[in-house]
């Protein structure tokens, strides 16, 4: 069975070929939910018009291929969450 530290694991491996980065390096990740086959991750990316968005977009999709899970679905955010303001 798939955790949520086995999710992020895998989000180590989705990176920003601009930065040269991960996702979770970089604070994109805000939030990963494991409900037994299906899995849900919170992002963002570096900018509304991020040249690497379609590319990370397909590699979220691709998580369930990834982690041999049944569903994977992403929720794209563009504003940082209530806890990230500054």
């Amino acid at each position: 069975m798939v955790v949520r530290e086995d999710v992020i694991e895998a989000l180590h491996g989705v990176e920003d070929p601009e930065l040269g980065m991960d996702i979770v390096e970089l604070g994109l990740m805000y939030d990963v939910e494991v409900d037994g086959p299906s899995v849900k991750v919170l992002y963002s990316l570096t900018s509304m018009g991020c040249p690497a968005g379609a590319m990370i977009a397909a590699i979220l999709h691709n998580l369930s291929t990834l982690l041999v899970l049944g569903n994977a679905g992403r929720l794209l955010r563009f504003h940082e969450p209530i806890g990230k303001i500054s």
